[in-house]
């Protein structure tokens, strides 16, 4: 009995993902759109559901859309942005900086935000 050889996963960056969600709006199908590109029918209705996110994401991101492969919380993007502004500071200061110290300023900064359904973990400050 031969079987349908098993699709490779695919992810999609923020561009393809609101091409897919222009595509939806103009009345294209799901199902042809999983065709086009090389998706399960679900993986394009989980984009339609999370339209409202991607669209955020994909403007807040703006030329850098096409790099991203998952949209973030913009709490998320507004600590990142906090981050870089930091390291800009201490590095025009010419001031040493470490992993720990980076790692100690993100807590910090992630403190001062409304509790994100999301639990930190040491990989992520890495």
């Amino acid at each position: 009995m031969n079987r349908p050889s098993k699709r490779n996963k695919k992810v999609l960056n923020l561009v393809e993902k609101i091409k897919i969600l222009d595509a939806l709006k103009e009345g294209e199908k799901v199902a042809f759109l999983a065709r086009r590109f090389n998706v399960n029918e679900s993986t394009i209705r989980s984009i339609r559901n999370n339209e409202s996110k991607i669209r955020e994401s994909a403007k807040s991101l703006g030329k850098h859309a096409e790099n991203c492969k998952i949209s973030r919380s913009p709490l998320m993007e507004k600590m990142e942005d906090m981050l870089i502004i930091w390291l800009q500071d201490l590095m025009h200061k010419k001031i040493p900086i470490g992993g720990d110290i980076i790692r100690e300023q993100a807590k910090q900064e992630g403190s001062g935000f409304d509790p994100m359904p999301f639990h930190k973990t040491e990989r992520f400050y890495m």
